[in-house]
């Protein structure tokens, strides 16, 4: 049997190279620790259930049944002849427990496809983030809670253009999501921490990005919270460390606390559910950008929130150079900002494969459930051949302000408000958008003050009807006071000095 094709081993926490896990389990008792057929697969794949005597788990649903034939147990005490081994991310509970009951050698793993989700930025900025910067200030007036996306980069651009970076602290957590979209974010962590010791970078299942220590930190974001101003939720995504921490703060959240939904996804995710229920429906503000949001929100999720202030516009979004459209012999349209379900994609490839097939239909890929994304790419080539482009790379921001440039059409079928600030892009660019009229999306873009066009009657319309728009320069022009920076610093200005004492609607 060969050596095991793993990224990262680690016994007890520490880090191993050059590691060959068959020359340690040889002539030993082996314990896999969690039934977890998505994270253990790749390692009894790899060394044979025949070198496991079984499987535990604290589940015990799962007790008294079997995984490829090993039998599924609740966890008893050993000795140290028997070796523990794992995949899953929750390392530090899982050695402890292990340690407690008598098992000295843990040994923990990442797969391939794991570290490959990393990318390149985990050796190169992880020893100059770990820096204890959590300690020493605990004086910052607003707190940041934020998931490690692509939205990262424009609150902290907003920040150090109109205010005070000293004054804002981030705590970013991270579930090893997204991970190729890493964008610039990680450059901007590093020059976070080396600058002014300000953020704090939570793992959740990444053990070997183990940055800050959890368990030895929690004391110090307790005092960072107890004298900020503002805890501000940046959406409604979560991780259970972040649930578990913040479930038992709901006091500090009642006086402090300042929710700005994602509205997109309140409500439709059932794990995000859990965190507004337990977390942020306490929330001293709960903020919407337009009343049409609001009655999307609370419709999806009931949010007990008295206190609601309109947020007058402010978003996530981000200009760059102004790219220019070139014309083209053969237009192009674009279908969807990623594969998720709720951006209806494979509905209006199905609609537009009764229209003529002689412009190019874009999809992107890159994001979404892997077998959505099949499904959406052999229907795409089935139904319109080399007309239909999968763009399944990620982009950075320019790169992606670039593509979109080139689009001389949106036709999105979502009925949520989803992809904001990519529909104001494209309106700023000059892109013809094609919206469902009682969807969400086309109700706040009409709020605003963009004319948008039916999504049904593309399939109607010739050529030169789907690509005709009169409409450009009024939506430019309105997209324009969108993203201006002035105007966007004004509308953050108003979320840190809003009154917390102020009752009623804003």
């Amino acid at each position: 049997m060969g050596e095991i094709k793993m990224i990262f081993w680690y016994l007890n926490g520490k880090p191993l190279k050059n590691f060959n896990i068959n020359t340690i389990i040889e002539g030993k008792t082996v314990i896999l620790f969690g039934a977890d057929e998505g994270r253990n697969k790749p390692l009894l794949e790899e060394i044979g259930k025949a070198n496991l005597t079984c499987i535990f788990d604290n589940d015990k649903k799962k007790w008294n049944k079997d995984y490829m034939g090993i039998p599924i147990v609740k966890p008893f005490d050993g000795g140290k002849e028997e070796v523990i081994l794992s995949g899953i991310y929750d390392w530090k509970s899982i050695m402890k427990q292990s340690h407690k009951m008598g098992y000295l050698d843990v040994y923990f793993f990442l797969t391939e496809e794991v570290e490959e989700r990393m990318g390149n930025y985990v050796a190169e900025f992880s020893p100059e983030i770990y820096d204890n910067s959590i300690r020493g200030n605990c004086d910052y007036k607003y707190i940041h809670v934020i998931p490690d996306e692509k939205f990262f980069l424009p609150v902290t651009e907003y920040i150090e253009y109109g205010f005070h970076m000293k004054e804002h602290f981030f705590v970013v957590y991270m579930n090893c999501g997204n991970n190729k979209d890493r964008y610039d974010v990680w450059k901007v962590y590093k020059r976070l921490s080396k600058q002014f010791h300000n953020i704090y970078l939570l793992h959740e299942e990444c053990f070997h990005l183990n940055l800050f220590d959890w368990d030895e930190n929690q004391g110090e974001l307790d005092k960072l919270l107890e004298n900020a101003d503002k805890i501000i939720f940046h959406g409604e995504f979560f991780v259970p460390t972040i649930h578990g921490y913040f479930r038992n703060k709901t006091d500090l959240i009642r006086k402090k606390g300042i929710f700005l939904p994602w509205a997109g996804r309140v409500g439709r995710n059932p794990n995000t559910n859990v965190f507004i229920e337990d977390v942020l429906q306490y929330a001293r503000v709960i903020t919407y950008t337009y009343p049409i949001e609001k009655e999307s929100v609370t419709k999806n999720f009931p949010l007990t929130k008295k206190a609601v202030w309109m947020r007058n516009g402010i978003s996530y979004a981000r200009l760059t150079q102004f790219v220019p459209r070139t014309e083209k012999a053969v237009k192009n349209v674009l279908i969807a900002h990623s594969c998720h379900d709720y951006t209806k994609a494979m509905d209006t490839l199905k609609y537009l494969s009764k229209t003529e097939k002689n412009y190019y239909i874009y999809c992107i890929t890159s994001y979404g459930p892997k077998e959505l994304k099949e499904q959406i790419k052999h229907y795409g080539e089935a139904h319109f051949g080399s007309y239909f482009i999968a763009v399944d790379f990620y982009m950075d921001y320019t790169q992606y302000v670039q593509f979109l440039s080139q689009m001389d059409a949106a036709i999105f079928g979502m009925e949520t408000l989803s992809g904001r600030d990519t529909l104001e892009l494209l309106f700023w660019l000059g892109a013809k958008v094609y919206l469902k009229p009682d969807s969400e999306a086309s109700k706040n873009m009409r709020y605003v003050g963009y004319k948008v066009n039916d999504y049904y009657s593309a399939n109607r319309e010739t050529l030169e009807e789907l690509f005709y728009n009169p409409d450009e320069p009024w939506n430019h022009s309105i997209a324009m006071k969108q993203f201006d920076s002035a105007k966007k610093v004004q509308q953050w200005k108003e979320l840190y000095e809003y009154d917390l004492d102020t009752n009623g609607n804003h």
